[in-house]
């Protein structure tokens, strides 16, 4: 609709149509500050409202909106605008009434359509989404210069939005491809269509597009810290941290980069610069409970075991019913020695899944240092019912069963678990098949990396520490355990083992 041009200069009318959130304000305003016709006025406080609505000061916009209908009942798009304000807020129910009148008052006018889409997206039901998102396709050639329509490259992307949910990710894609064609500076789009492929596992697809958008938009913090999670996940660190760090300084309060930098320096092994990243996440969310783990783990990482369980202690008052950080801390309890807290920690976790392999596994190892062999043979087996592809848990059950003169079964696992693969070769040798030295030869293949072969090789000397204990050789086994706690990985449940092992000899 355009207004009456008598009673107002032209100008202010261009800049209540405009774009520009600033304009779109002042020019409106002088309108309604004019003598105006009744319709005119309503035709400037919908242009408002929609204005203040895209800058996300809902409550003007719906202010607007109401004062735009009460002059004038049936204007479609002040029920529209209103209906994306309230939507805004969360109020799905009375955004639904006003995207439901919108569309009885003009069934031909896309925006209805597409506003009521955006609300049963928001509710879930992405059926009628897709079904409503299509009509206002089919419907927009007819409203394509209307300043409050979308753009047809949004409905697109809106609507694939509503495919993704349903879960229909190739037809998604297709309408991210088809709203990027009809606008290739729709910087949204590509970071819409990289999550596509990040869903399905294309990282180089993902990391172009969101490349695309960054190019579009230098200022999409978003886009810099999800490019940043493929690069780490590639291995690419340095490029990874260049991104967090971008979207932190675009957008110094996104925590999730926070935390992400933290994850990188701890990759990297500067643990004192990721526990300060962490915090950094913390400071800025103290209920960002991703950030107290982050933490918790750096602590444990470093030895620090008294922090570790104090970040625990938030994360689970915070998530009390998430079994992993009951377990975690359970693991750092077993870490200081404190078997019976980790036993109180690992019941609890049980209680809230019963069916947790993890749980067991983690549970068997505090009951065989706190005393009891027996009970750990039966979370070892619990474990590996539960989780036949576990190879670790063989070679616990076969500590503890000996330990309590039960029956060896590890013969079981030689046809249950990969012996090819790590930790297969110390089945074997728990099995009799090759010698301890063979085992410390495959612990340091040259094919790892000296990461992983830190691991491995902290296995194989507390694996063959506990292997040369059952065969009465202290000498040989007692120099194997202390190597181990020298250099295990503290997360390491053979760190927890090896230095509970020494206490029990007399060797600390």
């Amino acid at each position: 609709m355009t207004p009456a041009w008598a009673t107002y200069l032209p100008a202010d009318w261009e800049d209540c149509r405009s774009d520009d959130f600033d304009r779109v304000v002042a020019g409106c305003t002088r309108m309604l500050e004019s003598q105006i016709t009744q319709i005119d006025r309503a035709v400037a406080l919908t242009n408002r409202s929609n204005a203040y609505r895209l800058h996300g000061d809902y409550d003007r916009a719906i202010s607007d909106a109401v004062e735009s209908i009460r002059i004038y009942p049936d204007y479609v798009l002040a029920y529209a605008n209103r209906a994306n304000a309230y939507l805004g807020k969360g109020d799905t129910n009375n955004a639904m009434m006003d995207a439901n009148a919108t569309i009885h008052g003009a069934p031909t006018y896309p925006g209805g359509y597409s506003a009521r889409a955006d609300i049963y997206r928001a509710k879930g039901d992405f059926d009628l989404a897709v079904i409503d998102d299509t009509t206002a396709i089919a419907l927009a050639p007819k409203y394509s210069g209307l300043w409050r329509w979308r753009p047809l490259a949004v409905v697109y992307a809106d609507r694939a939005r509503a495919l993704e949910g349903k879960g229909d990710r190739d037809h998604a894609l297709a309408d991210y491809n088809e709203a990027i064609r009809l606008d290739p500076n729709y910087a949204r789009a590509y970071v819409l269509r990289a999550n596509i492929y990040t869903a399905k596992g294309d990282r180089d697809h993902a990391i172009a597009d969101f490349s695309e958008s960054i190019r579009i938009n230098p200022k999409y913090g978003y886009a810099y810290n999800a490019r940043g999670n493929h690069y780490y996940a590639k291995g690419d660190y340095d490029r990874a941290l260049a991104d967090y760090n971008d979207a932190i300084r675009i957008e110094p309060g996104i925590v999730d980069a926070m935390r992400n930098r933290g994850l990188v320096y701890a990759k990297k092994g500067d643990r004192s610069a990721a526990i300060t990243a962490f915090g950094e996440a913390i400071a800025a969310n103290p209920k960002f409970v991703l950030a107290f783990e982050s933490r918790a783990e750096s602590y444990v990482q470093s030895g620090d075991f008294d922090h570790a369980i104090a970040d625990y202690d938030v994360a689970i008052k915070l998530k009390p019913d998430t079994a992993g950080y009951w377990i975690h801390r359970g693991a750092t309890y077993a870490s200081t020695g404190n078997f019976a807290r980790g036993i109180a920690d690992y019941d609890q976790a049980l209680s809230l899944d019963p069916k947790d392999p993890a749980a067991y596994f983690s549970r068997g190892i505090a009951n065989l240092y706190g005393g009891s062999a027996a009970k750990a043979v039966t979370d070892f087996d619990q474990a590996t019912t539960l989780d036949p592809k576990n190879s670790y848990a063989p070679l616990w059950r076969e500590i503890a069963a000996q330990r309590d003169h039960q029956a060896s079964r590890i013969a079981d696992a030689l046809g249950a678990v990969d012996v090819k693969a790590w930790p297969g070769p110390l089945i074997r040798l728990y099995a009799g098949q090759i010698t301890p030295e063979a085992a410390m030869t495959a612990a340091q293949h040259a094919s790892l990396s000296a990461e992983i072969r830190r691991g491995t090789m902290c296995e194989a000397n507390f694996y063959s520490g506990e292997l040369a204990l059952q065969n009465g050789t202290k000498d040989i086994a007692l120099p194997l355990l202390k190597k181990a706690v020298a250099e295990c990985p503290r997360d390491f449940t053979e760190f927890a083992g090896a230095k509970a092992e020494l206490k029990l000899n007399g060797a600390e």
